[in-house]
């Protein structure tokens, strides 16, 4: 998906630094074929995985990146649950956090999860299937 495409699927705002495109830095080593991750020079705690040149989830550490609904790094999974609705699914892993996943109804192949250590959130990402899946950041 294209940054527009994420924005759009994640309802949050990606602001280019200048002109048209975003300044991403590599993390770690950098293709443009497979498996990637980049960070914007000026978002801290925002990393995109790119495969193949596009881009297929975006995880926030952040605790000044919102979403449409005002949750943050800071909100509950209650939060959470309150404003996505029936369109959102709490899970608990094995090791006793909490997982959030919303699937927008406009957008059925791809996710917004919110982890949390079932107290507040801790990062949230969103993405396409299925690299949105995997719990930890990994590439397929």
């Amino acid at each position: 998906m294209h940054y527009k495409e994420a924005e759009k699927a994640a309802r949050i705002r990606l602001v280019p630094v200048e002109g048209n495109e975003l300044a991403l830095l590599p993390l770690g080593n950098f293709s443009t074929q497979g498996c990637s991750y980049v960070q914007p020079w000026n978002f801290y705690g925002v990393h995109i995985m790119l495969v193949d040149g596009y881009i297929a989830r975006i995880d926030i550490k952040n605790s000044y990146t919102k979403t449409d609904k005002g949750i943050t790094y800071y909100s509950s999974p209650a939060d959470v649950k309150g404003y996505y609705g029936k369109n959102s699914q709490i899970t608990t892993s094995k090791k006793g956090s909490e997982k959030v996943t919303f699937k927008p109804p406009e957008a059925p192949n791809h996710r917004l999860v919110f982890h949390s250590n079932a107290l507040t959130l801790h990062r949230f990402s969103i993405g396409r299937l299925p690299e949105i899946e995997p719990e930890e950041n990994g590439c397929l």
